[in-house]
């Protein structure tokens, strides 16, 4: 193998690996969600805050936020989840403290929580 196949390999390997590094994580919370959203326990929950991850993204450097739910479910006491969403600037607005939301929960980790549509 001369200097140009590694070369070529480690470019192949960078194209594949910096992508799955960015867009990975996104991609396995969606996934995550849509289970929790098809065989999840329901509940209420209520927004008590959000903060930004420090993590931008797109062309417009649109914040990626962590909100804050209190989760209330029948024959459970409250308790906290949050989830990390990459918003519209029409969705902030929807997730503003005191907005109440449909989620399910995941039973085996309660924090886990997908809001329904």
């Amino acid at each position: 193998m001369g200097p140009w196949t590694w070369i070529l390999g480690a470019l192949v390997l960078l194209a594949i690996a910096l992508p799955a590094a960015i867009m990975g994580p996104n991609l396995l919370r969606s996934l995550q969600e849509r289970r929790i959203r098809a065989h999840g326990m329901p509940a209420t929950a209520v927004v008590v805050g959000m903060e930004e991850t420090g993590r931008r993204f797109g062309i417009e450097l649109v914040p990626e936020l962590v909100i804050h739910f209190e989760v209330r479910a029948q024959g459970r006491p409250p308790w906290r989840a949050s989830i990390v969403r990459i918003p519209g600037a029409a969705e902030v607005p929807f997730f503003m403290p005191g907005r109440t939301f449909e989620v399910r929960y995941d039973p085996a980790h309660p924090e886990r929580v997908a809001v329904m549509p």
